[in-house]
């Protein structure tokens, strides 16, 4: 055999890395059976499982409060595709929004409120609401919010943040409250 190892048929589909993956970085998923939710961290095209270099999924639980916990799971790329997770949200590099290392390891990431308009005001027109923000939005709703770019979805509700300025809670007028991730 010249020294050459000859793949059975089924280690090469298994290994077969011109399938283009079901799932994109940083989609939500949710596992049919048991209602949980997932965040893919690297798709098949970049991860392996050693032992037979099948094209696998790097993914993070979504806890409760929308965030994904600090441990790394990792499954094949057949089972992660035969029906038992189904699409919930999908990244869109297209938009704007907090960029995949802050959704992917939001513990390196806090999220700044900066008040665009009214533009003429002298008291201070930023704080930071990362705690407001995990505390009251699904992981849905935050990228809703993220990819929103007139911050019209979250001007009223950031003024009950306990951490907003006086003034822009008491503010009368219309209000338009920009957020950014900022990293640590």
């Amino acid at each position: 055999m010249n020294g050459k190892t000859i793949a059975t048929q089924a280690e090469k589909k298994n290994t077969n890395s011109d399938h283009v993956p079901k799932f994109d970085r940083a989609s939500v998923l949710r596992h049919i059976k048991s209602g949980g939710l997932y965040v893919i961290v690297l798709g098949p095209n970049m991860v392996k499982i050693e032992d037979t270099a099948q094209p696998a999924y790097a993914y993070r639980v979504l806890q409760n409060d929308g965030t994904p916990s600090g441990a790394l799971w990792v499954r094949s790329q057949v089972e992660m595709e035969d029906g038992r997770f189904e699409l919930v949200s999908k990244h869109n590099p297209e938009k704007s929004g907090p960029s995949l290392d802050a959704l992917l390891a939001p513990s390196m990431s806090r999220y700044e409120a900066e008040v665009v308009t009214p533009g003429n005001v002298n008291s201070p027109a930023h704080w930071d609401c990362t705690q407001y923000l995990t505390t009251h939005y699904s992981l849905a709703e935050f990228w809703e919010i993220m990819n929103d770019p007139t911050g019209s979805i979250l001007a009223d509700d950031l003024r009950k943040d306990p951490q907003a300025p006086a003034w822009v809670k008491e503010f009368k007028g219309p209000i338009v409250i920009r957020v950014q991730s900022i990293s640590i």
